[in-house]
């Protein structure tokens, strides 16, 4: 896959993650989490899917500072993997 389609895949991800956590269909990729009332622990939640379904590892301020699903799956198009949990 060329980086563009990698970029687009990971958006429809996480618009996916954001419609599921938040219980909305109207959520695309321009949605802000802002406008959509989530929450601190929302992002958590963000963060743990991503894990889970990208094996991407950010940081809950990846999140807060990228509210957008398009700005967001920049941010996690370009994170390390994810290693698991740490002990």
């Amino acid at each position: 896959m060329s980086p563009t389609t990698d970029l687009a895949e990971t958006t429809k991800i996480i618009v996916e993650i954001f419609r599921e956590l938040l219980k909305r269909e109207d959520i695309d990729h321009n949605s802000s989490l802002a406008d959509l009332g989530a929450t601190s622990l929302t992002a958590v939640r963000i963060r743990s899917r991503i894990r889970s379904r990208l094996g991407k590892s950010i940081e809950l301020m990846d999140i807060m500072d990228n509210l957008r699903p398009r700005e967001l799956a920049v941010v996690t198009a370009g994170a390390p993997e994810w290693q698991g949990k740490r002990r």
